[in-house]
């Protein structure tokens, strides 16, 4: 157990600032409205000592499988008094510890509990990440899960855990469609626990710049201090990697080699590379002008080149002349997002675009569309799950809007609309007069009304099953999490 510390604590008004928000269906639970994260659910997972003693958030991450949320503890809230009546002992607990919850299916042992489970379930992730320097991002695929480390002041260390049958991982292996037995018969090959990844012949003092992940592949940006490199492994089938070589999957992080961008990349020092996105079987890379290469499906424009439809693209393509077309004049592009297959573009104005198929935005009779179409202005993040995206706008306080494939437990906090059939329940398509899709940009006016104040809209991640919403209320700068 930690070390005991007799202190005594003077009372002082607290400090809870930042609150975890949730809706949609978690478990057992349901509700078409945001409500908060309550200290319970924390306290079953066996972290008492941090929540009684203090943690902020830090990291959302969320697929169609599974969500993560990285936190971490902070020292008491209250100051230590030396000489004081009526005082207290409490016990004082290690701040400064990083630890991530996982929650949703766990098939593949995708929540890195230690096991793999054909139920839904929560718990904390096992030991098995290392890196004094704390976490520095989070990613999840289609049962699979990242954790991205920082060990001292440069250097990044990967982890992963869940579904490796085809490589997803990174933790190499031989390149096939599927693990096998001993005796020659497919299985899956699963890592419940997380495992070191090897970032293959980086260099002393390596940095992740970025990461994210697909269905069943992930991108990570390297930069090894001597120059950058965009690194793939997992499926192939749709030319996601960027390595044509490996038609079925590649287990190892490898680098795309340069030759391979047409044309070829910029120089670090000229034009260097400051993004990644990767959703469905698509990735797409970008620079800190907005130039833009896509690469993988794209069968209804979601990779940008070209503008239009392209089954499969092999190799890093530029589609920057194509996203010209449908951005202001002057404007860059400063983030995208990928779902399962379309894609959302936030340029440095504040507007946004989508394109390909599915959570648009753009009405109910624009399902598709091969070219990027402005849908919102004056926002500051955007994000996307599979089948549904949101962006946050500027504002005193900030708004959030979604949009796309609502789910019957009311995932995108718009409240509880008309009951369904049981037969449509597991439907993707309804009839117009039981809909779940929400066509245009739609403000989730609980968030602003009950949760923010003149607080903030730090992150937002979503899942199948549910939103997750991290929020600070603008009492103080701290950070702190305080639940019910």
């Amino acid at each position: 157990m930690w070390p005991s510390v007799a202190l005594a604590l003077r009372s002082t008004r607290g400090c809870g600032v930042q609150r975890l928000l949730w809706s949609g269906s978690v478990l057992d639970r349901r509700s078409a409205s945001l409500r908060e994260v309550p200290k319970d659910w924390l306290l079953s997972l066996g972290v008492q000592p941090d929540v009684e003693q203090g943690l902020s958030f830090t990291n959302l991450a969320a697929s169609h499988s599974h969500c993560l949320v990285a936190y971490k503890t902070l020292p008491p809230a209250l100051p230590v008094v030396k000489d004081g009546i009526d005082q207290e002992e409490h016990q004082v607990y290690p701040s400064g510890l990083y630890k991530v919850a996982a929650i949703g299916r766990n098939t593949f042992g995708e929540l890195g509990l230690g096991f793999a489970s054909q139920e839904s379930t929560w718990g904390m992730v096992s030991s098995g990440f290392t890196g004094e320097g704390g976490i520095a991002s989070l990613s999840t695929g289609l049962g699979s899960s990242w954790i991205v480390t920082i060990d001292g002041a440069s250097k990044s260390l990967v982890h992963a855990f869940g579904n490796h049958t085809s490589g997803q991982l990174g933790l190499g292996g031989p390149s096939r469609p599927y693990a096998l037995s001993q005796g020659g018969e497919p299985q899956l090959l699963l890592y419940s626990s997380p495992r070191s990844v090897d970032v293959t012949g980086a260099s002393e003092g390596v940095h992740i710049r970025a990461i994210s992940s697909g269905l069943d592949h992930t991108v990570i940006l390297v930069d090894n201090g001597e120059g950058q490199q965009v690194r793939t492994c997992g499926i192939n089938t749709d030319g996601q990697l960027g390595l044509p070589e490996h038609r079925i999957s590649s287990p190892s992080l490898l680098a795309i080699p340069p030759s391979l961008f047409q044309p070829a990349l910029p120089s670090l020092d000229d034009d260097p590379l400051v993004g990644v996105a990767a959703g469905g079987d698509t990735s797409i890379v970008w620079t800190q002008s907005g130039r833009v290469w896509g690469w993988g499906n794209s069968e209804y424009g979601q990779a940008l080149v070209g503008g239009g439809a392209i089954d499969r693209i092999d190799v890093p393509t530029e589609a920057t002349d194509a996203l010209k077309q449908a951005l202001a004049p002057g404007a860059r592009v400063v983030d995208v997002k990928l779902g399962g297959s379309f894609v959302v573009i936030l340029d440095d104005r504040g507007n946004v675009y989508t394109a390909g198929f599915g959570a648009l935005g753009q009405g109910k009779e624009q399902l598709q569309s091969h070219r990027p179409v402005r849908i919102l202005s004056q926002a500051t993040s955007i994000s996307a799950g599979l089948e549904q995206a949101s962006a946050i706008v500027a504002g005193s306080p900030p708004s959030l809007f979604v949009w796309g494939l609502d789910s019957s437990a009311g995932r995108l906090s718009l409240g509880q609309r008309k009951p369904w059939p049981s037969y449509m329940i597991a439907s993707r398509f309804t009839p117009d007069d039981i809909e779940r899709r929400v066509y245009e940009p739609v403000e989730v006016t609980v968030l602003r009304k009950d949760w923010i104040g003149k607080g903030s809209i730090l992150d937002v991640a979503h899942g199948r099953d549910a939103m997750f919403v991290l929020v600070e209320d603008g009492v103080e700068e701290v950070g702190r999490w305080a639940s019910k």
